[in-house]
């Protein structure tokens, strides 16, 4: 998720909160008799609002309102579960001469089968994809509860060192979540 999504994602859902709280106090506030919302449901006009369905426009403004509204649900929906991916990295030894890339997913595949070698881990899946506007190696390790953390822990840390060692200059960031399987019921 990039920060710009992310901070239209805060604003919406602040907006909303917001009006939420506001909606939800101002009946509270009518029943305690405060001024001002008292003042306020005075200028609400309950016939006219009553007779809107009435209207020859209504049901245009309706479906206008159904289709701006399920296309803007589906924009927000679809922006914050897709991953945006990058295939390839330029090495700082680019220059006008040539362009040096270096091929981000079958480097991650690599470096997912290297851990799936470990002793204890089950699967390892990688994504290769931006997250916050940098690009990611993002590694997510499924291994036996049995297996000792601390050996999956050096097995990272070696192949993270590894990869910097061979990549130098190629600015990714990398992210490893582990995840143990649940404990088989044991029989004593």
């Amino acid at each position: 998720m990039s920060k710009a999504l992310a901070g239209v994602d805060r604003t919406i859902l602040a907006i909303v909160g917001v009006l939420l709280i506001a909606l939800g106090a101002w009946p509270i506030l009518i029943h305690f008799d405060v001024s001002f919302a008292t003042y306020l449901a005075t200028w609400v006009d309950h016939d006219t609002w009553a007779g809107l369905p009435e209207q020859g426009w209504w049901p245009y403004a309706l479906g206008l309102a159904t289709i701006v509204c399920a296309l803007a649900g589906l924009w927000l929906v679809i922006s914050n579960l897709r991953h945006h991916r990058f295939s390839s990295v330029s090495s700082e030894q680019s220059n006008e001469e040539g362009a040096i890339k270096t091929e981000m997913s079958a480097i991650a595949g690599a470096v997912a089968d290297t851990l799936a070698e470990v002793e204890g881990v089950e699967k390892v899946s990688r994504l290769v994809a931006y997250d916050r506007s940098r690009p990611t190696l993002q590694y997510e390790v499924l291994a036996d509860p049995d297996t000792p953390l601390l050996r999956i822990k050096d097995a990272i840390e070696v192949n993270d060192r590894d990869f910097r060692a061979a990549f130098p200059d190629v600015d990714v960031d990398t992210r490893y979540k582990v995840h143990f399987t649940k404990v088989r019921n044991a029989v004593l």
